[in-house]
């Protein structure tokens, strides 16, 4: 389902497809299935324009933004099935189970329950329990690409699918857009898409280690 979301580079308006989903649905379908079979996202796939989403009530400097990315509304649809079709079902659900970040149906809420839930078993054999939190600044700006292509190699994923997602996050240009200003278009040479379809589920294999299984990086 698509929700109502401003146009990317391409112009392309969320309402069309909302409306004219049944005239499109066949186009929209080779359209899809060509891409990912020659495993070459069009151009315009691959820009974004970020939109600074303030993080504090009177940001002042730079890092008081969230720097969300709008892309192409089908690349977003494409990008979900690649996800939930081909990344999703070879990840081990044990180790997705303490994951409640960018996952359907868990929440803030849901990690606060299970939080208290192993804080109120281990106090029935202890008199306290200590607890390390760790805020990771700028987490997706963090993520290098060697490294994800590398675990994405190590899923074993159908050929085209990798070398989708390889060519989708290589030579990737973004625009930031401040009311109707607009900057020239930069390289992105590190980190994931903030608010694609595939960056949160990337995200998180990047913090697996890959070899024979995965195993969480300490």
């Amino acid at each position: 389902m698509l929700l109502k979301t401003p146009p990317g580079p391409d112009e392309t308006p969320y309402w069309l497809f909302k409306f004219c989903a049944v005239e499109l649905t066949p186009i929209m379908t080779h359209i899809v299935n060509l891409t990912v079979i020659h495993d070459r996202p069009p151009f315009l796939w691959k820009r974004a324009l970020i939109t600074p989403i303030p993080e504090v009530p009177h940001p002042t400097e730079v890092s008081h933004f969230r720097p969300i990315s709008v892309t192409a509304l089908i690349s977003l649809i494409v990008e979900r099935i690649i996800v939930n079709k081909f990344i999703l079902p070879f990840l081990p659900a044990k180790l997705l189970a303490d994951q409640f970040a960018y996952r359907l149906t868990c929440s803030t809420t849901a990690a606060l329950v299970a939080l208290e839930h192993h804080v109120a078993q281990y106090l029935e054999s202890a008199s306290f329990v200590q607890c390390l939190s760790i805020d990771y600044s700028k987490a997706f700006d963090t993520i290098v690409h060697p490294i994800l292509f590398q675990k994405l190699l190590g899923l074993n994923l159908l050929a085209n699918v990798t070398s989708w997602i390889f060519n989708f996050l290589t030579g990737r240009t973004h625009s930031v857009s401040v009311g109707r200003c607009f900057s020239d278009w930069r390289p992105i040479t590190a980190s994931i898409v903030q608010g694609s379809g595939n960056g949160p589920c990337l995200f998180i294999l990047y913090t697996l280690w890959t070899s024979n299984h995965f195993q969480p990086l300490i």
